[in-house]
């Protein structure tokens, strides 16, 4: 199976940097598979993988992982890979975030130039009671590999803040959409009290005194060359417009940002061309919208020492009575209504 270059001329496409698969294999030699063996169960050669400059498609990375987890059976597997990849020194947003100032501005890097690592799927962040939620946005639940990729992704996040503070840092909340793994040890160990499964969406939820933590060796002379150089390298196109405009109604959503012409002006796009590519996609701005409201009201609501007023404030609606009438459409039930305890069952 091809592994080619990035070309900075063809179209967009779902890629992904060989480094994910790079260090996956490199795992699964250690758990007992043989190059050849991973060669000829995912199509992909494992020498292959040393540049980091190439891209693999979304195709072959949820592949390999699936061909990688049947064949080792250990479901703890995409965090010990994680926890083994934390700061490689061949990636340049490695390099990027770990000379950065404070663990905000890295994660601000991250997500800035986060079409160099992936267009697979989006990462974006919100602002959050208390902190800052880093959203993985894109992935389904139904499908092994991208469930792995799920859930490596955010313990690649946590692993490498650890090796960039110098010290060991735990996020406030952890929160995956798909259902829980058969065993989660390692997962509870790597990130905390806070880990659930099952969540409205995909997150990592920081706190804001977590996020003022300066980093072990800050270099800003580096950190300012290697953000120019990833400016000027002709990245991969971003994720679908789709998951580009939900990330631009996240970061305005709290200010009241919902407008298409925001949005597209985020974007660098006329609201004419934002019509257009989400129909080429087959959505429309206020399903957009209502997707990105709804999912978010969902993780909010979760947190009962939020009252509904603030989580409609957070969402930009102007009054609870107009956030209560969109939640009824999107759920058929009430805010307070979500929030109620089921009833003790009969015995």
């Amino acid at each position: 199976m091809d592994i080619s270059r990035h070309d900075a001329g063809a179209p967009p496409a779902r890629t992904h940097t060989a480094a994910t698969l790079y260090h996956l294999f490199r795992e699964a030699c250690r758990c007992g598979m043989s190059p050849r063996e991973l060669h000829s169960t995912t199509g992909i050669a494992p020498e292959s993988l040393s540049d980091f400059n190439r891209r693999v498609s979304a195709e072959q990375l949820f592949h390999a992982w699936e061909q990688v987890m049947r064949r080792l059976r250990e479901p703890e597997l995409p965090v010990r890979v994680a926890r083994r990849t934390a700061g490689d020194p061949r990636s340049p947003l490695t390099h990027l975030a770990m000379a950065s100032s404070t663990v905000r501005q890295a994660l601000e890097r991250a997500v800035r130039f986060g079409a160099a690592f992936t267009t697979v799927y989006a990462i974006h962040l919100e602002p959050w009671p208390d902190g800052v939620a880093v959203v993985i946005d894109g992935l389904g639940t139904a499908r092994l590999g991208e469930r792995c990729e799920a859930e490596f992704e955010l313990a690649d996040f946590v692993a490498t803040g650890r090796a960039a503070v110098g010290r060991v840092v735990l996020p406030q909340r952890v929160t995956f959409a798909h259902r829980s793994p058969r065993a989660v040890g390692l997962h509870r160990r790597h990130f905390g009290a806070g880990l659930g499964f099952g969540g409205p969406r995909t997150e990592l939820v920081i706190s804001a005194a977590m996020l003022s933590l300066p980093m072990r060796a800050p270099r800003p002379g580096l950190a300012a060359y290697l953000e120019a150089s990833l400016q000027r390298s002709g990245a991969p196109a971003p994720a679908s417009f789709t998951l580009r405009a939900r990330a631009a109604l996240a970061g305005g959503m709290a200010d009241g940002e919902l407008t298409i012409d925001h949005v597209a002006r985020e974007l660098h796009l006329s609201a004419r061309t934002l019509h257009r590519r989400l129909a080429e996609e087959g959505t429309a701005f206020r399903r957009v919208l209502d997707e990105t409201r709804h999912s978010r009201a969902l993780a909010l609501l979760g947190r009962p020492e939020l009252p509904t007023a603030a989580v409609a404030e957070q969402l930009g609606f102007s009054s609870t009575r107009s956030f209560d009438r969109a939640f009824s459409r999107w759920t058929g039930t009430s805010p307070r209504g979500r929030r109620r305890p089921p009833p003790p069952e009969e015995t």
